[in-house]
């Protein structure tokens, strides 16, 4: 059986937008799985929203990692500079 298309008045149409009659243990039923779509969706959404915020947290890591590597890069340079420099004097 075809997936049923909801409409907004709360219709229920199959695919080919013929409407559906269905009795009310089978609305219970559909509205129950909608329902339960629903709760999954906003479950999924906070889980979204979590891993989210776990990885702008990691990301800020990372970030200060860098710095800290450009800056430790920075100073290898001088170090190597001040070496050439002392190495052409002696």
């Amino acid at each position: 059986m075809e997936k049923p298309i909801v409409a907004p008045e709360m219709r229920i149409y199959d695919q080919q937008g013929k409407r559906l009659y269905l009795s009310r243990e089978e609305r219970g039923v559909f509205l129950g799985d909608v329902l339960s779509i629903l709760k999954d969706t906003v479950r999924l959404t906070d889980s979204v929203e979590r891993l989210n915020s776990a990885n702008n947290r990691l990301q800020d890591k990372v970030d200060g990692i860098n710095e800290r590597v450009i800056r430790l890069e920075a100073r290898l340079d001088t170090y190597v500079e001040i070496a050439s420099k002392n190495r052409l004097e002696h």
